[in-house]
């Protein structure tokens, strides 16, 4: 194998490796990875201004088939952290909104996270997370190329 193989090699079995490892902080959460990024999408979408989403808007931006919101959304409307109501304007809309369990849990996975990635940082050091920023960059940069020459 020459050098550029064995880097390709290394590459791919760093990627994997990274794939594979998990990034959130080792707490054991009540919900399922699929349920918090549901969540964290409606807190990111509903604010003062727009209380509620629709469940197909939820799955456009969590790239999800409806089926799949709908499974997400019984169990979590089950723990009380989100509730379907009617639309204001079109009463035959479904809007889902986060309760405030649902807020306060999502507030708190936000934190732990938080303090998890700063630990990364102290132990990456201020110079190599740039880097790992910047490299990072570079790759999303490299997919988004390949996409638009495969016609995705």
């Amino acid at each position: 194998m020459n050098g550029e193989q064995e880097l390709v090699v290394d590459l791919i079995s760093a990627l994997e490796s990274l794939r594979k490892t998990h990034w959130r902080p080792e707490v054991e959460l009540p919900i399922t990875p699929s349920e918090m990024n549901l969540l964290l999408t409606l807190y990111q979408h509903c604010d003062g201004i727009r209380q509620g989403i629709q469940p197909s808007e939820l799955g456009e931006l969590m790239q999800i088939a409806r089926p799949t919101v709908t499974a997400l959304l019984n169990s979590l409307e089950g723990a009380g952290y989100v509730r379907r109501r009617p639309g204001q304007t079109d009463r035959r809309a479904v809007l889902v909104e986060l309760t405030e369990a649902g807020e306060a849990f999502v507030c708190e996975g936000r934190r732990m996270f938080f303090r998890h990635m700063a630990r990364l940082v102290e132990f990456l050091g201020e110079r190599d997370a740039q880097e790992l920023i910047r490299l990072v960059r570079r790759v999303q940069q490299f997919s988004e190329m390949g996409k638009s020459k495969c016609g995705n």
